[in-house]
């Protein structure tokens, strides 16, 4: 059986956002936590950019990164920096901008 997603009550981090400001703080604003989406398992990660609070939906290159560098205990990830970097990826809706952390395509 499928979960229902509860409603976060930060607004989604996106790459308008990232392309004003380019560096996000993990924060424990909300739980970080894995949900179930209509794509698959999310981690869904709450920061903060230029002073706002936001949630981080993460693609799974994403997740990855986040457990490589900080380690597989989420609240060990609060206070760290991520530089992002913004990538033209081809979707089925077409081009789409997708955010990663600076080195998780390297």
């Amino acid at each position: 059986m499928i979960d229902k997603i509860e409603p976060t009550n930060l607004p989604y981090f996106k790459a308008e956002v990232a392309r004003a400001n380019p560096s996000v703080e993990i924060t424990d604003k909300q739980e970080i936590e894995i949900k179930d989406t209509k794509f698959g398992e999310k981690l869904h990660v709450p920061v903060s950019c230029n002073g706002k609070d936001y949630m981080w939906t993460c693609n799974n290159t994403t997740r990855t990164f986040l457990v490589d560098n900080f380690g597989t205990d989420e609240t060990a990830w609060i206070g760290k920096t991520i530089d992002i970097e913004i990538v033209k990826t081809q979707t089925s809706n077409g081009l789409m901008d997708t955010m990663y952390p600076k080195g998780a395509l390297d």
